[in-house]
């Protein structure tokens, strides 16, 4: 594939090097489980908008296409239509293998499976799932060469970052640390687990982090390459996207935005204006923002752009990177920071995924401690060590901002925030440790204050854990994009580990911060109803 740039956090990360690890994975502490969420690689945009100084055709996906089409056929030769199975990486493409023309002249399936829901439903992965998108009929596709993109698709260059951050896993996790073992042969059911949301573009992503983090060679067959397994849920089981059949979230979502908006109606009305009054897309974007039924119809505007940025195009004039940042902060504001407005809303659009995110670090906690008997049953018998999840910018944006909220005040202007909207193939890693120092000691006399406090923290943890867990001398470091967050309740001395300071939270503080957002099964289910009016 074409050498493009890896997504832009990578290329600021620290050099993993001696210091870099003595560091920040000192010898008395052992890594115990590794947590990453990631959203896709760079694609094209969801739709079509600016004609005029967009491309007739997005040619970006000479190899993706290849790529897309082999994977296609893979998976109905592994796993039919409908049942979850075993693929292997794709990387490279079988030489032999050509691109039929009805494939690129034709519209790409945004998901692997087929849905039941409207094409004109807003979809959970990041906006809808195909408004303004075109049919086989349509003129973008008559035009098509083998190079065209469809809509939404990930591309070259996305294939090629997203296969850069496996191999930045691989380099820390395998090569430095030695956490994971040096092949894919020595992978057992208890060592990766892997899931993605059955959109092509996370499909297609994972495939990548997991080529990176276990390359192939060019010369092995895919006959005798070690499979790695790649699960997948049903859509209404799905907590990497947001729930599209829960009403009361989109209404609050509305809510939420237009508090937000009002909040900050001089600052968010400079950014309209600064946009409106552009000559290039100034009145497009006016006529889109003002009659688009979108949680955020700026995303639409943002989206388009930062795509056209990613594949190195001219800039409509009067556009900027800066200019472009703060649109996706606009757009951030609207779709992610609603919750610092409304505790409902923060619960019922984190609560599945914080509470498989608690569950699983529970799990590996208590197999440690030999407590297994205290956790809920999950997907696997024995807690992986490493777990990666692929999904999109709704997944990675909330669940970056929770862990940062204490960062964030109502009071604070979004559209200065140094959060913003995540770049394609951005990640949120939780890293679970423990204190091989104090293995087995328990707390002395001296120390009731600490332990008071500890079981004030502990009154605070999600409902779905067992407050008999033992979390002493386990530690979280949560990290977004490659740096360390300082998680609010992590903050307070005895919170956090001595000596490294609060990126280092006690576990019993990352569950209280984690608290709040996590509510039962049956609570979802009624939170999520919008009472009729009387």
């Amino acid at each position: 594939m074409s050498n493009y740039q890896s997504p832009p956090w990578l290329s600021k990360v620290p050099a993993i090097n001696d210091e870099y690890l003595k560091k920040n994975y000192p010898q008395d502490l052992k890594l115990l489980q590794v947590i990453v969420y990631h959203r896709h690689g760079t694609r094209t945009p969801v739709a079509k908008m600016f004609d005029k100084f967009t491309p007739k055709s997005w040619d970006f996906c000479e190899n993706a296409n290849l790529y897309h089409y082999q994977f296609r056929e893979r998976m109905k030769k592994s796993i039919g239509t409908y049942h979850p199975g075993e693929t292997v990486p794709l990387d490279p493409p079988t030489s032999s293998d050509t691109l039929p023309q009805e494939f690129f002249k034709s519209e790409r399936q945004v998901r692997i499976f087929p849905t039941s829901s409207a094409r004109e439903k807003k979809g959970g992965g990041g906006g809808d799932v195909s408004f303004k998108s075109t049919e086989q009929n349509d003129p973008y596709y008559k035009m098509a060469t083998n190079k065209t993109c469809g809509w939404g698709q990930l591309t070259d260059i996305g294939w090629t970052e997203m296969r850069n951050v496996g191999s930045y896993l691989r380099d820390l996790y395998v090569n430095n640390l030695h956490f994971l073992p040096e092949s894919r042969e020595e992978l057992g059911n208890s060592t990766l687990y892997s899931r993605t949301t059955d959109y092509s573009r996370t499909f297609e992503s994972l495939h990548q982090v997991i080529s990176g983090l276990y390359p192939v060679k060019p010369s092995a067959s895919s006959e005798n390459v070690t499979p790695i397994s790649i699960f997948l849920r049903p859509s209404s089981q799905e907590n990497l996207f947001l729930n599209v059949n829960c009403k009361m979230l989109f209404k609050l979502m509305y809510e939420m935005r237009d508090v937000t908006e009002s909040n900050f109606k001089k600052e968010f009305e400079e950014v309209k204006n600064e946009l409106f009054s552009l000559a290039s897309i100034g009145k497009e974007s006016s006529e889109w923002v003002n009659t688009s039924s979108l949680v955020s119809p700026m995303h639409r505007v943002f989206d388009t752009l930062s795509s056209m940025e990613s594949h190195q195009m001219k800039l409509p004039d009067g556009v900027s990177s800066e200019f472009i940042k703060k649109l996706g902060n606009y757009s951030a504001a609207e779709w992610i920071y609603g919750s610092n407005y409304s505790s409902l809303l923060g619960k019922i659009q984190l609560s599945p995924i914080v509470h498989e995110l608690t569950n699983v670090l529970a799990n590996r906690v208590a197999i440690q401690n030999k407590q297994d008997s205290l956790v809920d049953v999950l997907p696997y018998t024995i807690p992986p060590k490493m777990l990666i999840f692929s999904g999109h910018d709704t997944t990675v944006g909330p669940l970056a901002f929770i862990l940062q909220k204490g960062e964030f005040s109502k009071e604070e202007n979004p559209l200065e925030s140094k959060l913003g909207w995540p770049d394609f193939g951005s990640i949120v890693t939780v890293e679970l440790f423990e204190d091989t120092r104090k293995k087995g000691k328990s707390l002395s006399s001296s120390n009731a204050t600490k332990e008071t406090e500890n079981n004030k923290l502990i009154s605070t943890w999600p409902k779905n854990l067992n407050k008999d867990l033992k979390t002493e001398n386990f530690y979280v470091r949560a990290m977004f994009n490659g740096n360390p967050i300082v998680v609010d309740a992590c903050k307070a001395e005895g919170n956090h580990m001595e000596g490294v300071g609060p990126t280092m939270c006690t576990l019993n503080a990352f569950f209280s911060q984690m608290g709040p957002y996590i509510i039962s099964e049956d609570e979802y289910i009624r939170s999520c109803i919008v009472p009729k009016k009387e």
